[in-house]
């Protein structure tokens, strides 16, 4: 039975997953799927990439790194994505995994110039994501939680912008035939978000933004959580 895996590039701090559990738990409760579905591949321990044959769709999740350190299993999992496309099976990246697809795809990754986008914010969809069945028919704007400093600076070919937010203009791509990448994180709750605002509290600062004013405004994004379920929908047709 192919099933959807959970590409591990990273875990939450200690303290979030005692609390609240690690990023794969969360993407599991958002897909609202059994666990006979799901698959998890933790490559940054040593395991192996599934077999293509294997998959029914492909998840790579947020990482605490950096895709421009390109790590040896970043690297690894970047020269694996493109027989996944090939084999036209449904792949989503959040956050580092949006970034890693557009890296493995000729797009270029780097710090972006805005800073830390962190909490709650709204984003805007474009005409393109109307027509998209993984974005069409949201709220526009919507509320999105978000909580990075990396993004895609400069597109792969082919690739189209199907949504925005004020600090980043690639926060949704498609990539390719069932291949889309998300720079926010739709598995986050506003208890998580907060958890990572006291942990970035100086470098805000530094930033010249409120981290209080940024707690004071998270809060729960429910549609945005569903794209996690309408992509199991798309992986399980």
């Amino acid at each position: 039975m192919s099933k959807i895996f959970i590409i591990k590039a990273g875990s939450a701090h200690p303290w979030i997953i005692e609390k609240h559990g690690d990023f794969e738990d969360w993407i599991i409760a958002s897909m609202d799927c059994c666990d006979d579905e799901i698959a998890i591949a933790d490559v940054t321990k040593g395991s192996a990439l599934p077999r293509y044959s294997d998959l029914a769709g492909v998840i790579i999740p947020g990482s605490h790194c950096n895709v421009t350190e390109q790590l040896d299993w970043s690297q690894t999992i970047a020269a694996w994505i493109p027989g996944v496309l090939a084999r036209h099976i449904p792949i989503l990246g959040i956050c580092y995994g949006h970034q890693l697809l557009a890296h493995a795809l000729g797009g270029r990754v780097a710090d972006n110039p805005n800073g830390l986008e962190i909490g709650t914010v709204n984003m805007q969809l474009t005409k393109e994501a109307t027509r998209d069945r993984l974005l069409s028919g949201l709220t526009d704007p919507m509320k999105i939680i978000a909580s990075h400093r990396q993004t895609v600076m400069e597109l792969p070919d082919n690739a189209k912008v199907l949504a925005t937010s004020e600090m980043d203009s690639h926060m949704v791509l498609v990539m390719a035939d069932n291949a889309w990448g998300v720079q926010f994180h739709p598995e986050f709750n506003a208890a998580i978000v907060i958890e990572y605002i006291e942990f970035f509290r100086d470098k805000l600062i530094a930033e010249g933004k409120d981290p209080d004013k940024l707690i004071e405004t998270s809060q729960d994004a429910p549609e945005a959580a569903g794209i996690l379920k309408r992509f199991y929908e798309i992986a399980s047709d």
